[in-house]
């Protein structure tokens, strides 16, 4: 048994080495692009992680209340584990020699965290549109939303409602926000 949490998740990108030349690439995972805050709660300690397990695995009435149930993890907790690599590169048109840039990604299909997605794909815009440097640029990739979810609104608008059961909650230790400079044009949309 591996938890896939712990590996690293990517896509690739073809390039047509005939019309394009290669001027810069990047694989980096979205979660690694984003400062995040130091936990301020220890984890559980072994006696309660395993009566956590012994208590999910058979019922004792007598022992009920005895061990403490761990929290469940934050979105924010949740999304920093997610080990997936975003391919991006910097391409060179042999005919026209304009410079463009295509990042791809596969979104974590986390449909009971819908926050956690929202996170990701902010992160993912946010660096796709940083690796390009002001150049035109191109984000791609398994998003595993539709046009009617936030995260959708939030690619194409540059921002979603944040009173959405998506939008991630703020907590006293995070500042950051799931914001983008401006929407993206949907190719999907056209």
């Amino acid at each position: 048994y591996v938890n896939h949490c712990y590996i690293y998740m990517g896509v690739g990108i073809a390039i047509p080495m005939d019309k394009y030349s290669i001027e810069g690439s990047e694989l980096i995972r979205v979660s690694d692009t984003k400062r995040w805050p130091r936990a301020t709660s220890p984890r559980p300690n072994i006696l309660a992680r395993t009566g956590n397990f012994l208590s999910s695995i058979v019922s004792f009435p007598f022992l009920s209340g005895y061990f403490k149930k761990s929290e469940p993890p934050s979105c924010w907790a949740l999304a920093k584990r997610r080990w997936i690599v975003m391919v991006s590169v910097n391409l060179k048109d042999k005919s026209s020699s304009k410079s463009f840039c295509v990042s791809t990604y596969h979104m974590p299909c986390m449909f009971r965290n819908p926050d956690v997605m929202t996170i990701h794909a902010s992160l993912a815009a946010q660096r796709a549109e940083s690796f390009a440097k002001g150049k035109p640029f191109v984000l791609a990739g398994d998003f595993n939303i539709k046009p009617q979810d936030p995260q959708y609104e939030l690619l194409t608008t540059g921002m979603m409602d944040v009173t959405d059961r998506a939008y991630p909650r703020p907590s006293a230790e995070e500042s950051w926000r799931p914001e983008l400079t401006s929407g993206l044009a949907s190719a999907y949309a056209k």
